[in-house]
């Protein structure tokens, strides 16, 4: 997904500040400390993923020059031929009332939009596409073995998309131990080794009685 315009009704420090014609590929934003750059990277952030709840630890940014609280992003798919959407987000319960519309007036669900962001979460978008200097100075341990971002990282080495590193282990895991466990009685391999010792045995024991009933017969 490409960002195209930024539209902002109040946060922070903005109050009807638009910035368009944002183009594929590398934009560059520059200012002077206290310009705005941060309180702009993290409306982005919450348009796409919600406002956070109260806490005496998260800036709600209030609309320090008036607006309405809130706005929205006009961002296009990376696909060939796909439409543009605008996503708008404004206060309420839940993380703000979000709205997503297409170019042509269709309105999108939620659980397209989050299908469109490739369902991507709040945290490894913090930690991989807009990390800002409070990222940088919380502890690195922390975000670099996010169980997520691992997967997320290991999934696009190997081309696996949305696919969870730890569950596809999970799952062969699983898938493994119903075909043979090293003291199992039920699983697949175990039953098969199971029936085929006894194949054996019988087959010896039949051996047996045939080598007796030979010698029997040559006593004869």
């Amino acid at each position: 997904m490409q960002l195209r315009e930024i539209h902002i009704d109040g946060f922070g420090v903005f109050a009807d500040a638009r910035i368009r014609g944002v183009a594929p590929g590398l934009n560059v934003l520059y200012g002077h400390n206290e310009f705005g750059k941060t309180t702009l990277l993290e409306f982005i952030r919450r348009i796409l993923f919600g406002f956070p709840g109260k806490s005496p630890n998260v800036n709600p940014y209030p609309a320090l020059r008036g607006g309405k609280y809130g706005g929205h992003l006009v961002c296009r798919l990376r696909d060939p031929g796909a439409a543009e959407m605008t996503v708008s987000r404004t206060a309420g319960k839940g993380g703000g009332a979000l709205t997503v519309r297409r170019a042509d007036g269709v309105e999108l669900s939620e659980e397209a939009f989050k299908t469109a962001l490739g369902h991507v979460s709040d945290e490894f978008y913090r930690n991989v596409y807009a990390i800002s200097l409070q990222e940088l100075q919380e502890d690195k341990k922390r975000q670099l073995q996010g169980e997520e971002l691992r997967n997320r990282i290991y999934g696009a080495g190997l081309g696996l998309g949305q696919v969870s590193i730890t569950e596809l282990k999970r799952s062969f895991s699983d898938a493994a131990d119903e075909l043979y466990k090293p003291r199992g009685s039920i699983q697949m391999m175990n039953a098969t080794a199971s029936t085929l010792l006894e194949i054996d045995r019988q087959i010896r024991l039949k051996s047996s009685e045939l080598s007796h009933y030979d010698a029997r017969k040559t006593e004869r």
